[in-house]
């Protein structure tokens, strides 16, 4: 560390660039992780069981400083070809919260039913897509807003653990 601190003061770039990787490695990263799905077997209307799962979504603070959580974005598509840039249905619910050092907070819940087209993706002629945005901001720089966005695939089934797509995920 006195190494680097030496170099450091000899080049204001050099300091620079270490304060500012001492800040990345401090600040808050928040994760995104949904649980497993859970079965709910509840009658409808004629009282017929119907099978249906909820997945709750889950974040996790993966630093040592707090993180002040303002929204979760969670966007649900059905598609047979490349995924829109933006979700199509989507709703944003506003938490303000605050998520300690090595926290995990789950934050909502998510069902088959909120596909519109199930049949299609158990069929497997579409894709079911989930993605969930989290907007956050951290002590070291409280003006900064970041974001955490993962993106789960369901498909040929709403019952197994979906696959999560790690090129499309983001850390901001």
């Amino acid at each position: 560390m006195e190494c680097h601190a030496t170099a450091a003061s000899d080049n204001p770039e050099a300091a620079r660039s270490t304060s500012q990787a001492l800040l990345s490695s401090e600040r808050a990263w928040i994760e995104i992780e949904i649980g497993p799905p859970e079965k709910d077997y509840e009658p409808d209307e004629e009282g017929n069981i119907l099978d249906l799962f909820e997945c709750s979504i889950q974040i996790e603070n993966h630093c040592r400083t707090m993180a002040r959580i303002e929204s979760v974005k969670i966007g649900v598509d059905s598609v047979d070809g490349p995924l829109p840039p933006e979700p199509l249905n989507s709703r944003t619910k506003n938490l303000h919260t605050v998520l300690g050092s090595r926290q995990k907070q789950t934050v909502d819940g998510f069902t088959a039913d909120s596909f519109s087209d199930a049949q299609s993706i158990l069929e497997g002629t579409k894709r079911g897509i989930l993605r969930v945005v989290v907007k956050y901001r951290d002590v070291f720089e409280p003006s900064v807003l970041r974001e955490t966005s993962a993106v789960y695939v369901f498909q040929n089934s709403l019952e197994d653990e979906p696959e999560r797509v790690s090129s499309l995920c983001a850390y901001t």
